[in-house]
C-alpha cells in the first residue's frame, strides 16, 4: 500500500480521484488489488489529457500575446529572441553530421564482384527438337 500511495502522491488530485473512484476508476476494472505498475500506468493514462490540454492552452496564450504585440507594432528584442532560440538560433543543434556518400564502383570492381558471386550472364539452354517433334502446320 505504501508503494501505491507513493505513486499516487506524484499526481494531481483530479487524477487520484479518477483512478481511485469506485465507479470509474481501477476498483471497477479489477477483481483484486491492482499492482503498483497498473496504478502507475492508469495514472499516466489519466494525466496525459490534462498535460496535453495545459500545453495547448499555453500555446494559445503565446499566440494571442504575439498577435497582440504584432498589432501594437512591437517586435521582440534581441535578448528575447536569444532566450527563445538560443545563441546560435537553433541551427546545428539537432543536425546529424552528413555521411560521405559511397562512390559508385568502377568497371574493374564490377567485374570482380560479378565473377566472385558468379553473376555472369548465362543463356538458357533449350532442348533441341527434332523434325519429328516439330508440328508441320498442315493437317493430313
Amino acid at each position: 500500500m505504501a508503494a501505491i500511495t507513493a505513486v499516487l502522491a506524484r499526481f494531481p488530485r483530479d487524477v487520484i480521484t479518477s483512478i481511485t473512484h469506485p465507479v470509474t476508476g481501477l476498483p471497477s476494472k479489477k477483481d483484486w488489488l491492482p499492482t503498483v505498475k497498473e496504478v502507475f500506468e492508469a495514472c499516466h493514462q489519466a494525466y496525459a489529457p490534462i498535460l496535453e490540454n495545459e500545453a495547448r492552452l499555453k500555446r494559445v496564450k503565446e499566440q494571442v500575446e504575439m498577435r497582440e504585440r504584432a498589432d501594437r507594432g512591437e517586435r521582440p528584442t534581441m535578448a528575447q529572441l536569444k532566450a527563445k532560440y538560443g545563441n546560435d538560433w537553433g541551427i546545428g543543434q539537432d543536425e546529424k553530421p552528413m555521411q560521405p556518400k559511397a562512390q559508385a564502383p568502377n568497371l574493374e570492381q564490377l567485374r570482380h564482384h560479378y565473377a566472385h558471386y558468379d553473376l555472369a550472364f548465362k543463356a538458357k539452354e533449350y532442348p533441341q527438337k527434332s523434325e519429328e517433334d516439330a508440328p508441320s502446320g498442315l493437317s493430313d
